[in-house]
């Protein structure tokens, strides 16, 4: 059995409109030079353009509506986007209900060839394409670890210029439902998605590109592990930016148009 909702109907049109008159407004102002617009607007910086990408979520192994789950996964994408300040928005498109069992560490272990993979057979009938597709799972404590698994993403280590090719294969990410309630895992898992490691996965060289040359940067980063991540650096914010424009564009529904920086003088 599946449920399908869309939160995104109602507030569909006012999207498009707030695109066209972001565009209109940059055009009317790009329209004139620096010495028509002063005294009155100065411009400091160009319009940004800003990558807006569709999120579905999977609730699986369950046959109805949990407003507590939905209330938790709207906090989870308002803390994402706020994660990212911008530089990425991710909207909801779908909520999906699936009675498809599995348990998240079993999934993993099949991703890493210990199991015969079952994952297409639960959402070959369910996936949507041209979205990011997150799953939420139950999960379990793996005993030799001590720990409960609260989430994976499938990546190319190879080559990233696949990920278009292999849609929606590749499009998914992996939730537990306890990781809902900490936030943080969401946001872990997405820099995967797009294109960021692990700390200790990574040469000296490469952790100081992306801004983590201290020790507490590391232990402070979403990329790490522990009850004191809090946040990206601004190198892997733009490190995201750039690999969704360029290896997951495909999933890119539409861009938004904002002025950094915009000053008002002489007034």
């Amino acid at each position: 059995m599946l449920f399908i909702f869309n939160p995104k109907f109602n507030s569909a049109m006012t999207n498009f409109y707030k695109t066209i008159i972001a565009k209109a407004i940059a055009l009317l102002l790009f329209s004139f030079n620096s010495s028509d617009l002063n005294p009155f607007i100065n411009l400091s910086k160009n319009m940004v353009e800003i990558p807006v990408m569709d999120v579905n979520f999977y609730m699986m192994n369950r046959s109805d509506v949990d407003a507590a789950t939905l209330g938790q996964i709207r906090e989870n994408v308002r803390y994402l986007n706020e994660e990212f300040e911008q530089t990425i928005i991710f909207e909801v498109n779908h909520f999906f209900i699936n009675e498809g069992h599995a348990y998240l560490p079993d999934l993993h272990k099949e991703y890493f060839g210990v199991e015969e993979l079952t994952i297409d057979s639960l959402v070959e009938n369910i996936e949507d394409q041209g979205s990011i597709n997150i799953y939420i799972f139950d999960s379990y404590v793996i005993q030799e670890m001590n720990a409960e698994l609260m989430g994976f993403t499938p990546i190319f280590r190879a080559s990233h210029k696949d990920y278009a090719d292999a849609s929606p294969s590749f499009d998914r990410i992996f939730l537990a439902y306890s990781a809902l309630e900490k936030k943080t895992t969401l946001v872990h898992e997405m820099g995967h998605f797009l294109g960021l490691d692990h700390p200790w996965e990574m040469s000296d060289i490469n952790k100081d590109l992306m801004g983590l040359s201290e020790k507490s940067d590391i232990s402070e980063n979403h990329m790490a592990y522990g009850p004191s991540v809090d946040g990206f650096t601004s190198e892997q914010l733009e490190r995201m930016q750039h690999f969704a424009k360029q290896f997951r564009a495909y999933l890119i529904n539409r861009k938004e148009f904002v002025f950094q920086d915009v000053k008002v003088t002489n007034l």
